[in-house]
Formats: C-alpha cells, sequence, structure tokens
C-alpha cells in the first residue's frame, strides 16, 4: 500500500498522462508539502430534444485521511453546479441524499460555499490505471444523468422563491 501523499499523487498523475488527459501538479493552499492534481473533464451533457453541449467541469485529485487516519484519495468536480444564490433551495439536501443512496462508488456533497460537488473517494491500495480509469468514466456517466435534473431542480425552487 502507498502511504506517501505524493506518490499517489504522482502515481494518478502517470495515469493522467498516459489518458492523455492535461493536469497540474500544484502545491495546496494551506500546506506547500500537500500536492494536489488540478486538470478538466469536457464533458458532452446530452439534454431531451436538443443537442449536446460540451461543457468544462473542474477537477481536483487530492489526498485526504480518514477519522481513522486512513489515506484515500479523493477525485472532486467542485463546482459540479453553481448556485447564483447564498443558500440551497429547501429540498435539494433530500433530493441528493436519496440520489447518493441509489449510486456506488460516488457522492454528491456541498462544499463550504454551498455548491454542490460530485466526489469519489478511492483507497490508495486501489490506486492504479483502472481504477482512475473507472472512476473518471462513473463520473462522466453521473455528470450527463445527474447535471441537468438538479440544475432544473434548482432553477424551478429558485423560481418558486421569487
Amino acid at each position: 500500500m502507498k502511504s506517501d501523499n505524493q506518490d499517489v499523487i504522482e502515481e494518478i498523475a502517470k495515469v493522467f498522462r498516459s489518458l492523455k488527459i492535461e493536469h497540474q501538479v500544484v502545491g495546496d493552499a494551506e500546506d506547500s508539502e500537500l500536492k494536489i492534481i488540478q486538470a478538466a473533464l469536457d464533458i458532452n451533457i446530452k439534454s431531451e430534444g436538443e443537442e449536446s453541449s460540451e461543457t468544462r467541469f473542474p477537477l481536483t485529485v487530492m489526498p485526504i485521511n480518514d477519522a481513522f487516519g486512513d489515506l484515500y484519495v479523493r477525485f472532486t468536480i467542485t463546482p459540479f453546479i453553481e448556485k447564483e444564490s447564498p443558500e440551497l433551495p429547501e429540498g435539494i439536501y433530500r433530493e441528493l441524499a436519496e440520489i447518493n443512496n441509489r449510486i456506488p462508488l460516488l457522492k454528491f456533497a456541498v462544499d463550504g460555499d454551498n455548491d454542490i460537488e460530485l466526489v469519489a473517494d478511492l483507497t490508495t491500495s486501489a490506486i492504479d490505471r483502472e481504477a482512475v480509469e473507472v472512476t473518471l468514466r462513473v463520473m462522466v456517466d453521473y455528470v450527463n444523468m445527474c447535471f441537468l435534473y438538479l440544475l432544473n431542480l434548482m432553477d424551478s425552487a429558485q423560481a418558486g422563491d421569487s
């Protein structure tokens, strides 16, 4: 098992290079010793009756420790949905919890700015080319499945508030 944060990030950076994913390994703003990967996923969003449009989603990959001190690698699309108002509409937390209950590997979360993010956590022992590819493919699938649905839910809730 890889125990060094930097080794894990370098391993993932190698996979990104082999997959020809443009990325940058940068120092974390709060911890100069910690390195993170910043990239973007260009995803064709498909909506019913309309042509698909390519949307760029920012992706961050960073090592994290859980409450027990175990090392994981977190893949995060932040913001998955950027909101216009400071508060999330009523009912969105319940909807996110229901979606989280139905999907494996990924979870929706809310960041400190109340933006919705899409998160996948992998154990460091699971980090190899196949695991990274599967994680990215599942992220793309769930972006296609949930993005417009959640965006419309947010828009209709905000329209109802006005």
